[in-house]
């Protein structure tokens, strides 16, 4: 399993693939849509997931590692990170319009 891989498991990732993963998209299109957003995640985070957690191991720790370490974040895994979670915000305020 390579590094990538094991990071999919950040909460940011989970955000990004559930809005990548409409009903109605093919299996193929979600693959594509996954692969690369893994590589923008890559190219943004892979740095500080290598520098901040070493050595951890599966998709929760990983994700946790991260987590402890938000305010020693690159600044381009910072904006990544708040795009996404911009983007998970913004996907659920339009599934559920007048909700909070």
């Amino acid at each position: 399993m390579t590094r990538i891989q094991r990071l999919v498991g950040l909460i940011v990732v989970n955000a990004a693939l559930t809005l990548m993963s409409h009903a109605n998209a093919t299996s193929a299109d979600w693959q594509k849509k996954k692969a690369d957003f893994e590589q923008k995640y890559e190219q943004a985070c892979g740095a500080d997931a290598d520098k901040f957690c070493p050595g951890v191991k599966g998709m929760h720790a990983v994700s946790k590692c991260v987590r402890d370490h938000k305010s020693d974040l690159s600044a381009s895994c910072t904006t990544f990170n708040e795009e996404m979670k911009a983007k998970w915000k913004a996907h659920h305020e339009a599934k559920q319009p007048g909700q909070q």
